[in-house]
């Protein structure tokens, strides 16, 4: 809806509908009428950017919580080695820094040196600490192999000592029956030689 101004002063409203436009258009004659702009409505700065969205928040209100938000990639597990190769890294770079001026040929030689010795040093001291895991390993299991050795020869004189009573207890019944048989036999016989 627009308003237009006529020569007399008197103010006409001109609709968006073409027939009240044409009605109010033939009331007032065309060089009396004079088109007075609509109010521009008042943008305020940044309006066009702050678009509204679900959550009634702006574009760059959602950014910055976006990015507090942004999920880190954790480190990897590093072995022992490695973090062992990364702390030395980290103690020559220190060094590096301490030392006034750039590092000469001599200097980085040595510190080359040094972490070759630390490095071999490392690796004996795994190796020893395997070596003695491994030992260690080994007696147990020596260990429990002489116990089952032990209870098995204990199981053996055990069963051993059984079947031997139980051959003595045989041998000594085997005789009672033979001695009460021949009992017997003798009192049969004695009591037929008898008249």
């Amino acid at each position: 809806m627009t308003s237009a101004v006529s020569a007399t002063g008197t103010t006409a409203v001109l609709t968006s509908s073409p027939k009240a436009l044409v009605s109010t258009m033939t009331s007032a004659a065309p060089s009396q009428l004079k088109a007075v702009a609509a109010t521009p409505r008042t943008i305020t700065p940044g309006l066009a950017r702050r678009e509204q969205n679900r959550t009634g928040r702006s574009q760059d209100k959602l950014r910055l919580l976006g990015a507090n938000f942004v999920g880190q990639t954790p480190s990897p597990v590093s072995s022992y080695t490695a973090k062992r190769r990364q702390n030395l890294d980290h103690f020559i770079e220190r060094a590096e820094q301490n030392v006034s001026g750039g590092i000469d040929m001599a200097q980085l030689v040595l510190m080359m040196e040094e972490r070759a010795e630390k490095r071999q040093e490392e690796r004996e001291e795994r190796e020893e600490q395997s070596r003695r895991e491994r030992e260690e390993r080994e007696h147990i299991r020596q260990q429990e192999k002489d116990e089952r050795e032990e209870r098995e020869r204990i199981r053996q004189e055990e069963k051993e000592e059984r079947e031997m009573r139980y051959r003595q207890q045989e041998d000594d019944r085997r005789a009672r029956l033979e001695q009460m048989q021949m009992a017997i036999m003798a009192k049969l016989f004695g009591d037929i030689a008898k008249p």
